[in-house]
């Protein structure tokens, strides 16, 4: 018997995030938050509406905002760096509005100010009167959108030594989904299309994606082309385990992956003069294909995968003293589509 590539549709997480990179006229800034949270243009046009003219001049100011969610509150971390000068604010509120804010006040101020700036500026500590000169000598506060409702609280801050790098802790935190229903849908398998359903379980961490899934295919009744009036019974049933990347854009994910998949597949005889004895076969699959999901609210997406698989068996079905039936296909084809729910 040889093998196939059984498609285990990779299913692309989509809990959403927005990941924007784009440079400023003055600081290069990344920011990163939950589906419904402001995102960069916001952010950039509140920087500028604070430091003015000032978002013109030429710096080496560069920002990474990451905005976490968890417990009902929203988290900032701010990485900063300005030349070789590194900082890093923690701050958590009530609100992702209420931290785009923050984030703006902190890189306007900093663009406003007429002396260079000092790694406790970067932290937002004020220097002594002993130290830096800078904070005494900077501008007058310009304006700045409301203060938020609820207070903010500001955590302890890291060592000053600590570069502006992403660390795992800093990571989308492990997410687990459930797939379900699913429609899949097969070519090549078997001499007609095959369709079913299927269901399975994901997790995700960071743009990593590992999900454990079954499909189940309706039965088939094959027909030998030397005797019409008899042939075979047929049920098929997959499991899969996929590995996959998925990279986000809005709402919407997609990306490659890989599958290991065990199927199983039991015929019966049928027709005039055939005892109805079953057999049964199983082999392994290995494949490779392309997944997709786009949210369609805060916990519930639509995926869709396309793939191939190649088998690494071929069980041949036939009815002993009256000729072959049907064998499986060295190539398949296969697609699913249907809903995942995050928790």
């Amino acid at each position: 018997m040889r093998h196939a590539l059984a498609l285990l549709g990779c299913s692309a997480a989509l809990l959403g995030r927005h990941v924007v990179a784009q440079p400023l006229s003055g600081p290069e800034l990344s920011w990163d938050a939950p589906a419904g949270c402001p995102q960069a243009a916001e952010v950039r046009a509140r920087i500028e509406a604070i430091a003015g003219a000032a978002v013109q001049k030429e710096t080496h100011l560069q920002a990474r905002a990451r905005v976490t969610r968890a417990e009902g509150r929203f988290h900032l971390r701010l990485w900063l760096r300005d030349g070789e000068l590194t900082g890093e604010r923690n701050i958590t509120a009530d609100s992702c509005e209420d931290l785009a804010g923050a984030t703006a006040v902190a890189l306007g101020l900093m663009l406003r100010s007429e002396t260079p700036l000092t790694e406790r500026a970067l932290r937002g500590a004020r220097d002594t009167a002993g130290g830096d000169a800078s904070a005494s000598q900077a501008e007058p506060v310009p304006s700045v959108p409301p203060a938020p409702a609820a207070p903010l609280a500001v955590e302890p801050q890291a060592s000053e030594a600590a570069p502006p790098q992403r660390s795992r802790s800093a990571a989308r935190p492990v997410r687990a989904l459930v797939r379900a229903p699913a429609l899949v849908g097969e070519l090549g398998a078997l001499p007609e299309p095959s369709a079913g359903f299927g269901l399975g379980v994901e997790a995700h961490y960071d743009d990593w994606l590992f999900v454990l899934s079954g499909q189940f295919w309706l039965p088939q009744t094959l027909h030998g082309t030397a005797f019409p009036g008899h042939g075979a019974r047929v049920a098929r049933q997959l499991a899969s385990l996929t590995m996959g990347r998925a990279f986000r854009a809005g709402r919407a994910e997609v990306g490659p992956c890989l599958t290991l998949a065990l199927q199983r597949i039991s015929a019966r005889g049928t027709g005039a003069g055939v005892t109805p004895s079953e057999a049964r076969a199983v082999w392994l699959g290995v494949g490779a294909g392309a997944q997709g999901a786009l949210e369609v609210a805060e916990a519930l997406a639509i995926f869709a995968d396309v793939g191939a698989r190649v088998e690494t068996a071929r069980p041949l079905l036939a009815i002993d003293g009256l000729g072959d039936v049907a064998q499986i296909g060295p190539v398949t084809l296969a697609a699913a589509v249907g809903l995942q729910w995050s928790f």
